[in-house]
């Protein structure tokens, strides 16, 4: 029979680790040595409270052990974002999109042109740095405030991340509660695809106040430029993108599509750029290194590769350990049981939805665990055990 722990003692080791993160995160120091050292004291106090140390190592395999489709997958998205870059896919998209922009258009374009390169990147910070970097340096040179022009870069980076199979935040919570990718996408649909639309709407509305503002194309051309003198852009060039996407609406195995889609982009890059096959298979590994004159192109070109991943690939190993930790002693199950919830709450919970449960669980982790990208982990491993096939709430 498991040791169960106390109310206090489990408040207590939670209230750690949220301070270690919390002081940590204000003092700039990175999340894993952080979740290393968190994961040491939890060990530490659970030792001193009477668990033994293999039934916590067991607990901390487990944990980890739910992390290895998602560390394949993560990998081999570095790999799929250094292809497309270095055949030449991304680039020809964000060469085309600065081709057709005007004042009028600029807004609801840099959130369409973020959207896009997030989805098929997966990374809404790598996207907001780059080609939203570049939209709004060609916005502020046309008068458009500059906040404006960062409130569409950001929020299409976000929502294009949020959609895309390839997203580190989409797979760690597919893969934390053991759904399958293309279900938790497709879930996610029918609350950001009205998102998308109200946003677009917006931007266009707000952008249609700048139509007389001159263009300075200094800052766009220069880029296109860059861009053309590196690439031979042809149509061929969209086939990584259009395998992908057919892949994943025909229910592919994740991993399968994404390599498919990957090396579809390395031969493109031999054949298409040129690209020395040594080179090709280095940047497997190593990424795309850019070097122009343009500082721009250089961060938006300048990615990818498994090594890009690697410190995804570390902090989901680590918090799905510490939350392996503790789920098997137990810390976080006290917690959830002994939580005092308002009226509708406990309603919500004596119904048994688990949507819903789930959700009010996970909202209270993020506050613990200072922010999603650790919130993932923890609440998918109280699921399995706790939610047997129910009714639906309305039933009740």
């Amino acid at each position: 029979m498991k040791k169960k722990p106390s109310l206090s003692l489990s408040v207590f080791v939670l209230l750690m680790i949220a301070a270690v993160l919390t002081c940590g995160i204000v003092a700039g120091i990175a999340t894993i040595p952080l979740l290393v050292v968190n994961l040491f004291l939890v060990l530490i106090v659970s030792i001193i409270a009477g668990y033994s140390y293999r039934q916590l190592e067991a607990g901390m395999m487990d944990g980890v052990k739910r992390a290895i489709d998602c560390v394949l997958i993560l990998v081999f998205v570095g790999v799929l974002i250094a292809a497309w870059i270095s055949c030449g896919t991304v680039p020809m998209i964000i060469y085309y999109g600065l081709g057709v922009i005007t004042p009028r258009l600029v807004l609801p374009f840099t959130f369409l042109i973020c959207a896009l390169l997030s989805t098929c990147i997966g990374t809404s910070l790598g996207t907001a740095g780059t080609a939203g970097v570049a939209c709004v340096s060609i916005g502020v040179s046309m008068g458009i405030p500059i906040e404006l022009l960062a409130g569409a870069a950001i929020s299409g980076s976000i929502l294009g991340d949020k959609l895309s199979p390839l997203s580190d935040s989409t797979i760690l919570a597919s893969s934390a509660s053991d759904i399958n990718i293309y279900h938790h996408v497709r879930s996610m649909i029918y609350a950001t695809l009205p998102a998308f639309l109200v946003s677009l709407g917006a931007f266009y509305l707000l952008g249609a106040r700048y139509a007389e503002a001159a263009l300075d194309k200094s800052t766009l051309d220069a880029v296109r430029a860059t861009l053309a003198e590196l690439y031979d852009f042809r149509l061929v060039l969209l086939l990584p993108v259009v395998l992908i996407v057919v892949l994943c609406l025909k229910k592919v195995p994740a991993i399968l599509a994404i390599l498919i889609s990957g090396f579809s982009g390395l031969a493109l890059s031999v054949f298409v750029q040129g690209t020395p096959i040594p080179q090709v298979i280095s940047i497997i590994y190593d990424g795309v290194k850019v070097e122009t004159g343009v500082s721009i192109v250089n961060e938006m070109l300048s990615k990818g590769g498994i090594t890009s991943m690697m410190a995804t690939i570390c902090t989901a190993v680590l918090a799905l350990g510490l939350g392996g930790i503790l789920s098997e002693a137990g810390y976080l199950h006290a917690v959830v049981e002994a939580a005092h919830l308002p009226r509708k709450l406990r309603y919500v919970h004596r119904a048994g939805h688990p949507g819903l449960r789930d959700l009010h669980r996970h909202a209270g982790h993020q506050f613990l665990r200072i922010g999603s990208a650790h919130g993932h982990h923890v609440p998918g491993g109280l699921r399995p055990p706790r939610h047997p096939p129910q009714r639906p709430l309305q039933d009740h």
